[in-house]
């Protein structure tokens, strides 16, 4: 997946994982390495997912807890530390049983307070 932050335009690349325990509703981790010019920059999110749709195109809407960590290289700040709580929705469209392609948008509330667009493809292991 690709993540593009509207706070600091990072583009970054990450991992998801995606589980149900009930039908409609999962909970979904993802970590994300975002590539500034200098230093590192990570983010950990875990987000409930509720699915409005379950056909080939799915619509869910989100609500989560978000970790963002940035630390700097020649630069007194050194590093960050900042939690947020994440409120989004988000598309599936499968194009085939086993993959698809995925769009979210989710604001971060909190200490972090940015917009967050993730676009990716997706890989279903059933």
């Amino acid at each position: 997946m690709h993540e593009w932050r509207a706070d600091t335009w990072f583009f970054g690349f990450g991992f998801a994982g995606e589980y149900f325990p009930i039908d409609d509703v999962s909970i979904n981790a993802q970590t994300t390495f975002l590539l500034p010019a200098t230093g590192i920059a990570n983010s950990l999110d875990i987000d409930g997912r509720y699915y409005f749709t379950q056909d080939k195109f799915q619509l869910y809407g989100l609500l989560g807890w978000g970790y963002y960590y940035r630390n700097f290289e020649f630069n007194e700040i050194g590093h960050l530390h900042k939690h947020a709580i994440n409120v989004g929705a988000g598309f599936l469209y499968k194009f085939i049983d086993e993959i698809g392609l995925e769009a979210e948008y989710k604001f971060q509330a909190g200490q972090i307070n940015t917009s967050i667009f993730r676009l990716g493809v997706v890989y279903f292991i059933n």
